[in-house]
């Protein structure tokens, strides 16, 4: 069971998840390089991951597509 005790002088929480506040561009392209090596497969330059960014987990993936391909 969870137990979550809001911090007191939290006013707000902001979370970026496409990259507008920050640039996560090179934590999905770690990630998408992850998950790639797992498989034993190539890796991805950080400018095919970048367009994909916005959209998150679906991005990752999309981004990672071809790679069987060019393995």
């Amino acid at each position: 069971m969870l137990h979550w005790t809001p911090l007191p002088s939290t006013q707000a929480l902001i979370f970026d998840c496409d990259g507008t506040l920050a640039d996560t561009a090179p934590d999905l392209a770690r990630t998408v390089n992850a998950m790639l090596e797992a498989r034993a497969l190539a890796p991805v330059a950080l400018e095919t991951v970048r367009p994909h960014v916005s959209r998150g987990a679906r991005g990752a993936k999309d981004a990672s597509a071809g790679a069987s391909s060019r393995s």
